[in-house]
């Protein structure tokens, strides 16, 4: 997913980049390296919720429901 991809790259560089910019005359290349590995893994996991949502509203927004759809929905709610 696009949005989740987006939180991960923008966690990434926010981590990579503030590395650098923190200790940049002597950077810790293996510090920095675990810690960016971390993030990768860390933010996709627990933001997938948040990502799954946000991508369903852009999707509705764009593509909105079509009356059998609602009536379908209805029909499973009420069962």
């Amino acid at each position: 997913m696009i949005v989740a991809t987006a939180f991960t790259l923008i966690g990434f560089l926010a981590v990579f980049i503030g590395g650098l910019a923190v200790t940049w005359p002597v950077v810790p290349w293996n510090l920095l390296l675990v810690a960016t590995i971390v993030v990768t893994t860390i933010v996709p996991i627990s933001l997938y919720p948040v990502a799954r949502t946000l991508w369903v509203a852009m999707d509705l927004s764009v593509r909105p429901l079509e009356d059998h759809e609602i009536a379908r929905a209805d029909r499973f709610i009420s069962d």
